[in-house]
């Protein structure tokens, strides 16, 4: 039991040490952050950018676009999402 703690406390301290990235949403720039690390293991694709030289590694802003569907991302819909991220969570309730 204590091996289990131990490392996840490891685990959550690696998380909460890393730089936080800021989501914009589609149409509006009202930002919402999560942690770099909980980014990479819940996204791989999402925290691609922060991984190469590509702008949003130095901004540390990763700005959603509308997709050729007329598909918003919205801040709720990123809130859901950071809310799954940390806790395992992602109920509408309370956005």
């Amino acid at each position: 039991m204590i091996i289990v703690w131990y490392s996840l406390t490891l685990w959550l301290c690696s998380i909460l040490s890393s730089e936080p990235i800021t989501l914009l949403p589609s149409a509006s720039d009202s930002p919402v952050y999560i942690h770099e690390r909980l980014l990479s293991s819940v996204s791989p694709s999402l925290s691609a950018p922060y991984q190469r030289e590509w702008k949003e590694s130095k901004s540390r802003v990763y700005k959603f676009l509308k997709d050729d569907d007329g598909f918003d991302v919205t801040k709720d819909l990123l809130i859901c999402f950071v809310r799954w991220a940390y806790i395992g969570d992602y109920s509408t309730e309370i956005v």
